[in-house]
């Protein structure tokens, strides 16, 4: 499986589906119960994306010992912002990362992650590969 989840680019998670990239962001008309099961294993915060949804992966550094915060911002967008340091992106059940250029270098210091592709410029992004 070649699952991408696109991290931090709106735009990417909408147009890679389009080219037929499967993708872990993007719009769902269902939960992906996999996802949720990974992230949230007692259904705590079913209520919160359990719906159609607008799945949005952001990153910033999370306070406390749970690498991620899982928000619904509005009714139909859910956003899940993970540690670029220590989230563990084997849980996305994603085989490749795809960000912003920007987000390269937080993203390497995760042990999960290897660096790909990098490329700068305007539009540049990095390409990492999940362990």
């Amino acid at each position: 499986d070649g699952r991408v989840a696109v991290v931090g680019e709106r735009n990417w998670a909408m147009t890679l589906p389009a080219a037929g990239v499967p993708v872990v962001s993007s719009v769902f008309f269902y939960p992906q119960p996999g996802l949720w099961r990974a992230l949230d294993p007692t259904g705590a915060q079913r209520d919160v994306y359990n719906r159609y949804q607008r799945l949005l992966l952001e990153l910033a550094a999370q306070p406390g010992e749970q690498p991620w915060r899982i928000e619904s911002p509005r009714l139909d967008e859910v956003r899940v912002t993970l540690d670029p340091q220590r989230f563990d992106f084997r849980l996305l059940g994603a085989r490749f990362v795809l960000t912003p250029r920007a987000n390269a270098d937080a993203l390497r210091r995760n042990a999960t992650l290897d660096l790909l592709v990098q490329a700068d410029g305007p539009n540049g992004f990095a390409l990492l590969r999940v362990k």
